[in-house]
This record gives structure tokens, C-alpha cells and sequence, in this order.
């Protein structure tokens, strides 16, 4: 298998300049939290819906995270103009719920209603901890579809906050108590292309159904078979459904296993090296081997790696899985590679993140646009550029001999 993303790795001392948008960068230098957000809609008085967003701020990241501690401010976008912001004066007063489970903190608000479509933009720090984040999430006002009023829940009926479930997790269909259509996909989604490759993200070919079967909503529901579920009322609807991932456990975590454990090596390694892995019997031995080779036999820092690698890679899968995994994605490979970014800014369907002082270039930025996708709302493809290529092998570089050690840990 030819895998296009390492070839001659060569030191640079380049800056890269890209236009930056004029977006609404809330905070900068951010230590990354784990944050999830969904804008949830439910019919109130006169049959009116009324918009509510719900973030998680995961648990592993801060311990036991308190909203007490927590710092926010959010702004609804419309085009480039800030419609409606809740300052941080504001932030903690206005929440409507708080409350705790095993993957975080879990707080909700209650959203003004607009008339067109927005993007709301969440800054959140644990002033406790200095660790902070931003993400941007779609807010759908005006004609709102299956998937702005039914969400997946937990058992309990909280908002799961993710997009997928793991094996036999329970779960649920909140907003709809009607018969529901499932279509399940067992399609494997190929991982990002690296950021200069222009052709981007491979089209993957017109998805059929494995399977179609019905369930009912709000039910409590315990799926099996890994892959891709699609949930939807009506099939005809194109971008109205529910994607939802089933993982084995301990997804977001790497498994043990062959292709779990190899696939997501792809960004930092050769083709000899990946088909060398795959050609092993014994996989342990092989991944020993193959850290150990690229750090000339030292083993505490190829411990480190393997430790920094596989913990960026569980924080890619809970933040950013959607209809395929969250290495797979734009912005999970770049989050793996170059780390949590410096700065975010936010338009509306755009989302930038910014590295300041990195791999000896003075400024990097990445640009992503969303875009509508069957599955999920929160598709972002990254703008890719040929100057990216000298930044990409840097950064590749930097994992490789173990300079990304220090920066990251």
C-alpha cells in the first residue's frame, strides 16, 4: 500500500503566510480542554421551538471539572456580524442546568431565537486548572429538521454529545416517540489526506446499506455490529438524519488489535513502515520494534512517544468522530499532528485554528470549511494549500526524533 504522507524529511526555517479571515477569536494560546457541543431544539409555548445548546467538557481532561471554576463567553454569527453574545460576566448565571457523569461536566442555555441560520461560537476556560478551548456548532433556525429535534441520549436521557456509542452502551432516541428507520453501513472511511495534497478528501463511492431495520424512539437501545448507523423519520430526507458510530471499547482509545493499533501510525510513517506492521505476526514485538528503530534504541523516549502519540489520538476520536473517526477527519489529523492549536476563530460555517512560534515557523493557520454532509453536521474540510507541504514534513520531523516531546507533554 503507497501512502503518500512522508517521503524526505528535511529541517526548514520557512514561515508560511496564508490570509487570515477576519473571524472573532475569543481567546488565545489555549491549553486544550475537551469540549463537545449540539444545539438542541424543543417546541415550546404556541408550538414555537426554542434553541438550547448543550456542551461537554470532558472529565479526563480536568478530573472532576465545576462549573463554579469555569470561565465562558458565547457569540451567535450570522455571515461575519456577532448577533447575540452572552459575556463572561454572564456565562455561569445563565445556565439552566449542571450536572455530572462519567465523561464530564455536562451544562445547558437557553439560545435567542433568530430567524436564519447562525454559528455559535463557545470559549470556555477552567480558570482552576488554565486550561481553556473555543468550538463553533450550527444553530439551524427557521425550518428544522429530524436531526435539530431528536438527539441520541444516554440512558439517563441526557445528551450523549457525541457521535458514537460503544458496543452494547445504552443509549437512547430523545424527541421522538414514532417508529424510526436505521440504515447501517459497514464501509471503512479512509483517513485525511495530508494538507497539501489538493485533491483532499478521497470521494468515497454511493453508500448502500448493509442493513435496514426500524426502532423506537425513546426506547432504550444496546447496538452490537461496529460501523455506521444512519437514523432518519423519513429516508427521502438527503441531510435531516443522525449518524452515529458504534466502536468497540475502549474506544476513543487505540484497541490492541492489529488494524486499530497500525492505521492511525499512517500520518508519521513510511509505506516500508506501515506494511512491515501489517506483515508481522505478533504485534506487540512489531510496535516495539518499530518506536524503538525511530528513536534509535531509546527507550524512554520512545515510551514517551508511544504515550503522547496514543493519548492524542484518544482525544481525536472524542472530539472530532462524526461519520468516520476522528483521526480520520481534518481536523483530528491535524490535531494529532501539530496538537491542540494556539488560537480559534469562528464565521459562520468556517472555523480557523492558529499555531504561534511552531517548528520554526512564526505562524501557521488552517482554515476549515463545513460542509453538509448526510451524517452529521459538523463536517469540516480543511482548505488545502501546496505551501503546506514544507510545514507538514517539519512537523513529521518533529515526532519522529522526539522534538514534539517537549512542546506537547
Amino acid at each position: 500500500m503507497k501512502l503518500p504522507y512522508l517521503f524526505a524529511l528535511k529541517k526548514l526555517c520557512l514561515a508560511l503566510w496564508l490570509p487570515l479571515l477576519s473571524l472573532s477569536p475569543l481567546w488565545a494560546q489555549l491549553p486544550a480542554l475537551q469540549l463537545k457541543g449540539q444545539v438542541i431544539y424543543t417546541l415550546g409555548a404556541k408550538a414555537q421551538p426554542e434553541a438550547y445548546l448543550w456542551i461537554r467538557i470532558a472529565g479526563d481532561t480536568l478530573g472532576q471539572a465545576r462549573l463554579a471554576d469555569m470561565k465562558g463567553r458565547y457569540q451567535l454569527i450570522q455571515a461575519t456580524k456577532v448577533v447575540h453574545e452572552v459575556a463572561a460576566e454572564d456565562f455561569k448565571l445563565a445556565a439552566l442546568f449542571a450536572g455530572y457523569r462519567d465523561d464530564g461536566l455536562v451544562v445547558k442555555w437557553q439560545l435567542p431565537r433568530f430567524d436564519t441560520p447562525a454559528t455559535l461560537f463557545v470559549a470556555i476556560k477552567d480558570e482552576k486548572t488554565g486550561l481553556q478551548t473555543a468550538i463553533s456548532v450550527p444553530v439551524q433556525y427557521g425550518r428544522l429538521r429530524f436531526r435539530d429535534t431528536v438527539f441520541v441520549a444516554d440512558a439517563k436521557g441526557l445528551p450523549l454529545l457525541r457521535a458514537f456509542v460503544r458496543a452494547d452502551e445504552p443509549f437512547q432516541l430523545k424527541g421522538s416517540k414514532e417508529a424510526l428507520w436505521v440504515r447501517y453501513f459497514k464501509h471503512s472511511f479512509a483517513q485525511a489526506a495530508p494538507p497539501m495534497d489538493l485533491k483532499g478528501e478521497k470521494t468515497s463511492p454511493t453508500l448502500q446499506p448493509d442493513s435496514t431495520f426500524q426502532v423506537r424512539g425513546e426506547s432504550l437501545l444496546r447496538w452490537q455490529k461496529e460501523g455506521l448507523y444512519l437514523i432518519q423519520k423519513d429516508t427521502n430526507d438527503l441531510y435531516g438524519g443522525i449518524g452515529l458510530r458504534v466502536e468497540k471499547p475502549p474506544f476513543p482509545q487505540i484497541a490492541r488489535r492489529k488494524e486499530e493499533a497500525i492505521a492511525p501510525l499512517v500520518y508519521i510513517s513510511t509505506s516500508k513502515e506501515v506494511e512491515q506492521l501489517q506483515a508481522a505476526q505478533e504485534l506487540k514485538p512489531a510496535l516495539d520494534r518499530y518506536w524503538l528503530k525511530m528513536f534509535n534504541g531509546d527507550t524512554q523516549k520512545a515510551a514517551a512517544a508511544i504515550r503522547l502519540y496514543y493519548r492524542q489520538l484518544k482525544e481525536v476520536n472524542m472530539m472530532f468522530t462524526s461519520y468516520k473517526e476522528g483521526w480520520k477527519t481534518d481536523q483530528g489529523m491535524i490535531y494529532l499532528i501539530f496538537g491542540p492549536p494556539h488560537q480559534i476563530s469562528a464565521g459562520q460555517d468556517i472555523e480557523q485554528w492558529a499555531y504561534t512560534n511552531k517548528n520554526n515557523f512564526s505562524k501557521i493557520t488552517f482554515t476549515f470549511k463545513r460542509q453538509n454532509n448526510p451524517f452529521t453536521d459538523q463536517h469540516y474540510v480543511l482548505v488545502r494549500y501546496l505551501e503546506y507541504e514544507p510545514i507538514w514534513y517539519t512537523a513529521i520531523e518533529q515526532w519522529r526524533y522526539g522534538y514534539v516531546l517537549k512542546e506537547l507533554q
